[in-house]
C-alpha cells in the first residue's frame, strides 16, 4: 500500500520531482534517465560494463532526480515476436477489473514446462534473454499482472523477496534477476529503479537520495533489473505518489516476471488456480475497443 501523507516531508518531495514541463514527453525525445547493457555482469554483481545513458521514448525527467552513478537496468524494445504480444496484450485488457484490488497479490509459479497461460508463453519467448547466474540453472519464474491507475498509485518503494518465506522466519531472500514487459502506454507511471534501500521515513519508501534509472512504460518494451533492486512507480505527474489525484487515469498493464533459482514458498501454478480465465492459452479472448465497428456474420438457417 503506498504511504499517504501530507507532511511537508511529502510536499518537499512532491516539488523536487515535478516535471519540467509538466506533460509527459513524445516519443523520440532522449528525456529520461535509463540504462542498457546490464547483461551478465549483473549477475555477478558487477556493473561496470552498464554505461550510463540517456535512453529516448523513455518520458519525462523528474526535476532533481540525478542521472544514476550505478546503473541497474537493461531494456529491450519490440522484445516479443508481434503476434504473442497483441494476444498477450488483448487478453490482459479482456480481464478488465477482474481481481484488480489484489492483483498484486495473485502470483503463480511457471518452471518452463508446457506452458498454460499467455504470460506463461512470454516466459518461454524472453528466456534466453536473462543472464546466466552462478547458482546454476533458474528452477522457473513467479509471474503476476501489474495492473494500477497511476492517479492512484497502490505501491511503495520495495524490493522484490519471498513474501511468504519472510512473513514466516523474517528473511529476505530476493530473485536473481526481476522484469517487467509493458502492455501498453500510459499517463506518467516512470518505473524507477535505485540501488538504495527504502526508507520508511518518506513518502511511499522513496529511498534517499532519489538517484534513479527512470523507465518509461511502451508497448512490447523488456525490462531487466537486479532481483535486490529497490524500485517503484511514480504517479500520473511523474511525481513521487503522495495520495490520490483527483483525475483518474486508465490502467498501466504490465506483466511482472521474476526469475529464481528455487521456488519461493506456497506460489501455486495457473493451471489449478482458476483465475484469469481470459489469459489461457486458446482461450481467443476478444477486446472490441471503444468505438471501433464489429461486424457479425450471421448464417442463414437451412430450411428443411
Amino acid at each position: 500500500m503506498a504511504t499517504r501523507s501530507s507532511s511537508s516531508n511529502a510536499r518537499r518531495a512532491r516539488r523536487s520531482l515535478a516535471p519540467r514541463d509538466g506533460r509527459a514527453g513524445r516519443a523520440g525525445r532522449k528525456v529520461a534517465v535509463a540504462r542498457e547493457g546490464c547483461g551478465e555482469a549483473c549477475g555477478a554483481g558487477g556493473r561496470q560494463n552498464a554505461a550510463a545513458h540517456f535512453s529516448s521514448d523513455a518520458g519525462v525527467v523528474p526535476r532533481g532526480a540525478r542521472r544514476s552513478s550505478n546503473p541497474v537496468v537493461r531494456i529491450e524494445n519490440a522484445c516479443l515476436p508481434g503476434r504473442l504480444f497483441s494476444s498477450l496484450a488483448r487478453a490482459v485488457r479482456a480481464l478488465g477489473t477482474e481481481n484488480l484490488r489484489r492483483t498484486y497479490r495473485t502470483t503463480f509459479w511457471f518452471d518452463f514446462g508446457p506452458p498454460a497461460a499467455l504470460p506463461e508463453e512470454a516466459i518461454l519467448s524472453v528466456r534466453s534473454r536473462i543472464p546466466r547466474v552462478p547458482a546454476g540453472a533458474y528452477a522457473g519464474v513467479e509471474w503476476w499482472l501489474s495492473r494500477m491507475r497511476t492517479s492512484d498509485v497502490q505501491v511503495d518503494f520495495h524490493q522484490d523477496r519471498d513474501e511468504a518465506l519472510f512473513r514466516r522466519i523474517g528473511a529476505s531472500v530476493h530473485p536473481s534477476f526481476s522484469s517487467v514487459l509493458f502492455l501498453n502506454r500510459c499517463r506518467g507511471g516512470l518505473l524507477a529503479l535505485l540501488d538504495a534501500p527504502a526508507n520508511d521515513d518518506n513518502p511511499a519508501r522513496v529511498p534517499d537520495p532519489f538517484d534513479a534509472d527512470l523507465v518509461r512504460p511502451w508497448p512490447n518494451r523488456f525490462v531487466l533489473f537486479r532481483g535486490d533492486a529497490t524500485h517503484g512507480v511514480l504517479d500520473a505527474n511523474n511525481e513521487i505518489p503522495h495520495g490520490r489525484l483527483p483525475a483518474p487515469t486508465p490502467l498501466r498493464l504490465a506483466l511482472v516476471m521474476n526469475w529464481w533459482t528455487r521456488r519461493p514458498l506456497e506460489l501455486p501454478r495457473f493451471a489449478r488456480s482458476g483465475r484469469y480465465r481470459a489469459l489461457r492459452v486458446g482461450s481467443g479472448a476478444v477486446v472490441v475497443e471503444p468505438g471501433a465497428r464489429v461486424e457479425v456474420s450471421r448464417r442463414r438457417r437451412s430450411r428443411r
